[in-house]
């Protein structure tokens, strides 16, 4: 969770007035992939009030507590605003002072899937597209993304053959590392080529990270996968036995700067 960070979202913005203009497979899978790796800001008030340091950013002390906006439409339901960038947040008509909180899809998925159906959905720019996505929805496509990803992720027992790509992909690596940055949890990332049994091949990224990695693993590949020339991309935590086999054999292709 950061505050007063400025995004635009420029690619979910374009595939939500695509997918209004001419709603087909293609225009749908570019607006859901959009939607999967958006950061949206919301509205959110702290208690105690979050200060400025030295740098004149905005912290938030240990023991806060936060309270998300909610806003009730006419049929009396209630759902999160979400808002993808300063112009739309700016719209928002709220007469009491709030904080620009900002939150990945997962995260107020998440916030909205544990809120025991007090929370009925988000709503994307409500002054704006005003695009609800209702609960049961994200519940779905949540499952469906972690379906896909489990397919993606290495077991940590597989037996296979590692090597470092004569070619590495260099584009890859740097849409990976672009996103790593935005994640203060991972330290390090790793990658290699895995051999199967079967003799297929695949690239392994190797991640060093504090906390559950599935999520973040969801995230990333969808970004990275186009510069993959084709190959398969799988991952794996650095915290089991082929991860860390992986982080003794070769230098890390990002390493957080500390």
């Amino acid at each position: 969770m950061e505050l007063g960070k400025q995004i635009t979202n420029e690619d979910l913005v374009k595939a939500m007035n695509d997918i209004r203009e001419n709603q087909n497979e293609n225009t749908q899978r570019a607006y859901l992939d959009a939607l999967l790796r958006a950061q949206f800001l919301v509205p959110a008030v702290f208690d105690p009030k979050p200060v400025k340091d030295a740098d004149g950013k905005l912290k938030v002390g240990e023991k806060v507590k936060v309270s998300f906006r909610i806003i009730t439409n006419k049929e009396g339901h209630h759902y999160m605003p979400c808002f993808t960038d300063d112009v739309e947040f700016d719209k928002n008509t709220s007469e009491e002072p709030v904080e620009r909180v900002l939150l990945r899809y997962r995260e107020i998925a998440d916030i909205i899937l544990k809120s025991n159906g007090s929370i009925e959905g988000m709503v994307i720019n409500p002054h704006g597209q005003g695009l609800i996505l209702v609960a049961d929805f994200l519940d779905k496509l949540g499952k469906a993304q972690e379906a896909a990803t489990s397919k993606q992720t290495i077991p940590a027992n597989t037996k296979v053959k590692l090597r470092t790509p004569k070619y590495p992909p260099v584009d890859m690596q740097e849409k990976a590392s672009e996103y790593f940055k935005t994640r203060p949890e991972v330290r390090a990332a790793y990658l290699q080529i895995i051999e199967k049994d079967d003799g297929d091949e695949e690239y392994l990224i190797v991640v060093d990270a504090v906390g559950d990695t599935q999520g973040m693993f969801a995230e990333v590949i969808p970004l990275i996968k186009e510069y993959a020339f084709g190959m398969k991309v799988g991952m794996t935590p650095g915290s089991n036995g082929l991860g860390a086999q992986v982080m003794k054999m070769v230098k890390p292709f990002y390493e957080r700067e500390a």
